[in-house]
């Protein structure tokens, strides 16, 4: 089954990093990744809009995840204040294990951390939905 709607933490499964918003409060800022912190930054609260539709927002900043309208493979991952945009919404997808993957409504892109080796800071990226453990996020409690 789907994660409930709650707080988490989200632990990409091949970069071992979480989905943070760097502290950032402007819109159009880009999502990254970093190692595990108690920081807000990577504290994020899952809301359900359907069945098997989320929206992502931050307690650090109050920004939500957000696609940004960028269709181009390797474009970055966004934040945007709360709208009833479909950039906002992620459909999430069970990819076993306890992984899931967010596919972005409005792009058709997945939420994916890109290519190795990866820092501290590295942005999120949106890659075609497919098998890549990149793209595989575990809900973590924080």
């Amino acid at each position: 089954g789907l994660p409930s709607a709650g707080t988490y933490k989200l632990r990409n499964r091949s970069s071992g990093r979480f989905l943070d918003n760097m502290g950032q409060t402007t819109n159009g800022s880009d999502a990254a990744q970093w190692q595990s912190s108690a920081s807000n930054n990577q504290r994020w609260v899952l809301s359900y809009i359907s069945a098997n539709v989320v929206k992502l927002q931050c307690v650090s900043g109050g920004r939500f995840l957000d696609g940004m309208g960028r269709t181009t493979n390797g474009s970055i991952v966004g934040q945007w204040s709360n709208s009833a945009s479909n950039n906002q919404r992620w459909t999430i997808i069970d990819a076993g294990g306890g992984y899931y993957k967010l596919k972005n409504v409005t792009t058709g892109l997945c939420v994916d951390v890109g290519s190795s080796p990866w820092a501290n800071g590295d942005a999120v990226e949106q890659w075609p939905d497919g098998s890549s453990q990149n793209m595989h996020w575990q809900f973590v409690a924080p």
